[in-house]
């Protein structure tokens, strides 16, 4: 945002976006999920994160056209 409007944004601004904006694609992500659920071919990987010190994992499910992705913690 600086490089292109000159402008800042703090962490929790990006964060409220974040929420705001998922909170209306949900709908449309759950559908993603049905597509690569019903794909006969999907590739697949999954990879350790750590959010807010939170230990995980992220999965990656993908067809030719759509990516889903999914978390869990411990």
């Amino acid at each position: 945002m600086k490089d292109i409007f000159n402008t800042s944004l703090s962490e929790g601004t990006v964060d409220n976006l974040l929420q705001g904006l998922s909170h209306k694609a949900t709908g449309v992500y759950e559908q993603i999920r049905q597509l690569v659920e019903k794909s006969e071919v999907v590739g697949g990987d999954e990879t350790g994160i750590k959010i807010n010190g939170k230990k995980g994992w992220l999965y990656t499910l993908q067809t030719k056209a759509l990516i889903y992705l999914s978390q869990s913690f411990s």
